[in-house]
């Protein structure tokens, strides 16, 4: 995985362009609706935003979902974890299917398509289009309770 500490520079210089960290792998924090209001809506994914040491004050600020409880996953074989993703900069520690977000759709370094990691513990290789179409056997596999939640399609 490429943290961007492979890259000469100071975090400054990384930051450029909005971009900061490159990683080959993203996680799946969100599922296919990111940030729901806590205690509200649900956590689809499988949580975000540990806080950092050092910068508690400032992430303090955001709206915190902590990982989910593997009990949560209702179908592990099918529940996406972790993906290749585009390696651009932007958002390389996420995946998602969401269309507002393709800086962290998953990757398609292998033949068009991506590795994915499932909760089970298995590794398949998908076609990066069948990962991010919106059909409710593509979506449900990005949320922990295994509905496709199409009221949150975009």
């Amino acid at each position: 995985m490429l943290d961007g500490a492979g890259r000469r520079g100071n975090d400054t210089e990384r930051m450029r362009n909005g971009k900061f960290w490159f990683f080959s792998y993203g996680f799946n924090g969100w599922g296919v609706r990111d940030f729901p209001v806590v205690g509200v809506e649900p956590m689809l994914g499988l949580g975000g935003h540990a806080l950092i040491p050092g910068r508690e004050q400032n992430m303090r600020r955001k709206r915190h979902h902590g990982e989910q409880l593997d009990a949560r996953v209702v179908m592990p074989s099918d529940m996406i974890v972790i993906a290749d993703t585009t390696m651009d900069g932007g958002q390389d520690q996420w995946v998602t299917p969401q269309r507002s977000a393709s800086s962290s759709h998953p990757g398609a370094r292998h033949a068009d398509g991506a590795q994915v990691f499932f909760a089970d513990g298995h590794v398949s290789i998908f076609k990066k289009n069948d990962l991010i179409k919106q059909t409710a056997e593509a979506m449900r596999r990005w949320n922990n309770d295994y509905d496709p939640h199409e009221e949150f399609w975009e």
